[in-house]
């Protein structure tokens, strides 16, 4: 425990020569230090001497603005005490500590580089089967979700049966999601699902359900996707 006279603070008397302590401070690159740093006086008390009352400070920090320091009381119960200003520059993590202060240490994530711009809001997530016959056009996979809401898709499995053929996706106007996707008999085409919210494999536009036609195969499998609203 460090003890330093102090004007304003009761005083008391060392009764006990184990109570015979030393200030010891640290430079500015954290080594052990004796003498007087940064105009704080090394002090050594022992028995009978007059210290300050509560007046042990453990100050943590380094090349910042303030530190705060730990403080006991005359009993030895942890108190807050004042901050200390100290030299040096501050270096701060965007995105990664926000504020420090009074002991409490708050932590936020970065999310751009885990949503992308702008999160998207996800109403729902979750696998559907696709079993898809042969020889036949617009084969509703996923339904139109709705007034202001997309499908979003982040995975698709599945193997291709019956014979040699092809597969593409569009939505329910046609419009292409994938080109004509020629697969012999089984074979098929596996995209795990994005670990991303915000990176979808395809996206459809507004309330338009996800078809597939087929040529020759059959296909069956399951895809992984979302409804987001916009």
């Amino acid at each position: 425990m460090a003890y330093k006279n102090s004007p304003t603070n009761p005083v008391q008397t060392l009764t006990n020569a184990d109570e015979a302590t030393k200030v010891i401070l640290v430079d500015a690159d954290g080594n052990n230090v004796d003498g007087t740093t940064g105009g704080v006086a090394v002090t050594e008390y022992t028995e009978a001497d007059t210290v300050a009352s509560g007046n042990g400070v453990l100050g943590l920090g380094k090349n910042g603005t303030t530190i705060k320091a730990i403080q006991t009381d005359a009993s030895g119960n942890l108190v807050e005490s004042n901050s200390a200003t100290i030299a040096g520059d501050t270096t701060s993590i965007d995105g990664k500590i926000t504020a420090c202060n009074t002991g409490a240490v708050v932590i936020s994530q970065n999310t751009d580089s885990i949503d992308g711009a702008g999160a998207p809001t996800i109403d729902s997530y979750t696998n559907a089967a696709i079993s898809a016959s042969a020889n036949t056009a617009n084969q509703s996979l996923i339904a139109a979700p709705g007034a202001n809401k997309q499908i979003w898709v982040y995975g698709i499995q599945y193997t291709v049966g019956t014979g040699d053929g092809s597969a593409s996706f569009q939505d329910e106007d046609d419009t292409a999601i994938t080109g004509v996707m020629e697969h012999a008999q089984y074979s098929g085409l596996a995209v795990p699902p994005s670990g991303n919210y915000a990176m979808p494999m395809w996206k459809l536009a507004t309330n338009k359900a996800l078809e597939v036609d087929t040529v020759t195969c059959s296909i069956s499998g399951s895809i992984q996707y979302a409804i987001v609203s916009v």
